[in-house]
């Protein structure tokens, strides 16, 4: 009597003992780890096997109930597997350890510290700059939702090149804290992370499912706009999976960015082992950028010295927090910002890391050479709000007239732009959300372009798909008193100058939104 035709060595597929399972007609099974394009084979500890077999070798192994031999694995006609189809396959008992689905996870400990290093070039029209950087990953504590509260560390050591061969170096050390789950996915904590430490460098997000590593998956880049797309490769073998990590950004097609990684995962220790990453620019800096970022130790920390890093790291990060949420307001009077500073010098007597300490010195030495330029943005900006906004005539991106007194009787948000100003585009998305919001109602959004070539500007908006009009603004930054880019004006249905934002800031669809619906709250 014959016996059921077992398939062995498929370490990918959902069976349990004795399941009756049938192959799917489709190129590779939706499980399939590998996706290869040339067979459907699955690497394990007993050799490379397939699910996707050739109707005479499956018939052939019924008789033995033996694995299928290599020279049978063949990828199958759709004709051939219409007829397997209705051939039952059972997985005997002894099969479900090689056949049950492992996927990567995190395996971070306590007091566990990994090291990494990050090397990078970058070579363009007139110079370059090359990168030693170092990552530190430090595990503080397990949380009790069972994320780890992990501490950043990146030192930043930059050799900047010009063309006539002349170099400068600088070193920049940065630090974030965040709370991070077995799929790499984290929470900032204390809006540590700034523009610098990308938590996505050290924890590239795993697939929850066997469907994501079939068909690919997504994830945020961090607090911007952008997305990491992710894709599984075929690796040498499965404990050290691949994956191909796409980077968008908004301003990605405004510059020309491309940025793609090839990221190698230890499962066993479960931790990145190493990321490979090629970069290109192609407005501004036009040039190309190669970079390896590599798993160089990984260290016990004595549990004493991680508790009290731990303790350093909130105090830390709250006094940052609190310093930069009193330098960022637009009202800020000189007594709040010298309390403010004042407030860092007495965290620092509190803490025992040498690093924090540092930062908390340059941060304080920094605002003394800020501190005159921060008065003058706040005093200029008291000085505009609850005036009449500037009259002026200027033209759309197509020479239409266009003149801010025919827009009486509507709420305006002027955001004053440029191609070359990162920050403006990285806002765009943004403001174009607020238009959108209130389309059909007396508020009207206008881009305020200073380029000196309007095909940058049509470039721009034709590639962020913005739907509201963009105006030629050459000379009108003056009448505003606009010092930096972007800066968006808010002007009420009278004509009045309501608010004044300078910069980019995460939250400016919202901050604009409910400024607005205040003012068409207002009776006329």
């Amino acid at each position: 009597m014959s016996r059921p035709l077992r398939i062995t060595g498929c370490p990918l597929r959902f069976f349990s003992a004795g399941e009756i399972i049938r192959l799917r007609l489709s190129p590779w099974p939706a499980e399939c780890y590998m996706q290869s394009t040339s067979c459907l084979r699955c690497h394990s500890r007993r050799g490379v096997r397939c699910a996707a077999v050739d109707v005479r070798a499956a018939l052939s192994g019924v008789a033995s109930g033996g694995p299928i031999p290599m020279r049978h694995i063949v990828r199958p006609a759709v004709s051939l597997l219409a007829l397997l189809v209705s051939v039952p396959i059972v997985v005997t008992a002894s099969d479900t350890a090689q056949t049950s689905l492992t996927l990567p996870r995190y395996k971070l400990e306590v007091g566990k510290k990994y090291s990494y290093t990050d090397e990078a070039h970058f070579k363009y029209d007139n110079g370059g700059y090359d990168n030693e950087g170092t990552w530190g990953a430090t595990v503080l504590a397990k949380n009790t939702d069972g994320t780890f509260r992990v501490l950043l560390r990146y030192v930043d050591v930059r050799t900047q090149k010009q063309a006539e061969g002349s170099e400068s170096k600088s070193e920049s050390t940065y630090y974030g804290c965040a709370d991070v789950d077995d799929l790499g996915r984290f929470t900032e904590l204390w809006n540590s992370f700034g523009v610098r430490v990308e938590p996505t460098k050290v924890f590239l997000r795993l697939p929850a499912t066997a469907e994501e590593v079939a068909s690919g998956w997504q994830s945020p880049k961090g607090i911007f706009d952008g997305k990491l797309n992710y894709r599984a490769l075929e690796a040498a073998d499965a404990a050290h999976p691949v994956y191909e990590v796409v980077e968008e950004r908004p301003e990605s097609a405004i510059y020309g960015f491309e940025f793609k990684d090839t990221a190698t995962f230890d499962a066993n220790r479960g931790i990145v082992q190493q990321r490979d990453y090629t970069w290109k620019q192609t407005y501004g800096f036009n040039g190309e950028g190669i970079g390896s970022f590599k798993l160089a130790d990984v260290q016990q920390v004595d549990p004493e010295i991680c508790r009290a890093l731990a303790a350093d790291a909130e105090r830390y990060f709250q006094a940052k927090r609190n310093f930069d949420e009193a330098t960022d307001k637009k009202d800020a009077a000189p007594e709040s910002l010298d309390a403010a500073a004042a407030a860092l010098a007495d965290v620092k007597d509190m803490l025992t890391t040498a690093d924090f300490q540092q930062l908390l010195d340059k941060q304080v030495e920094e605002f003394g050479g800020e501190r005159k330029y921060l008065t003058e943005e706040v005093n200029a900006r008291q000085a505009l709000i609850g005036q009449p906004a500037e009259a002026f005539t200027t033209t759309d991106l197509d020479n239409n007239p266009q003149v801010l007194a025919d827009y009486r009787g509507k709420i305006v948000l002027l955001d004053f732009w440029y191609r070359g100003c990162g920050w403006c585009i990285r806002a765009m998305p943004q403001i174009e959300q607020v238009s959108e919001h209130y389309r059909g109602q007396p508020v009207a959004v206008l881009g305020m372009n200073t380029d000196g070539n309007v095909d940058d500007a049509k470039f721009v908006v034709d590639k962020l798909g913005l739907a509201y009009p963009n105006l030629k603004a050459a000379g009108l930054p003056e009448k505003f008193k606009v010092t930096g880019f972007p800066t968006m004006i808010l002007i009420d249905q009278q004509g009045i100058i309501r608010d004044v934002q300078p910069g980019w800031t995460p939250t400016l669809r919202a901050d604009f939104i409910a400024e607005i619906d205040q003012l068409l709250a207002v009776p006329k």
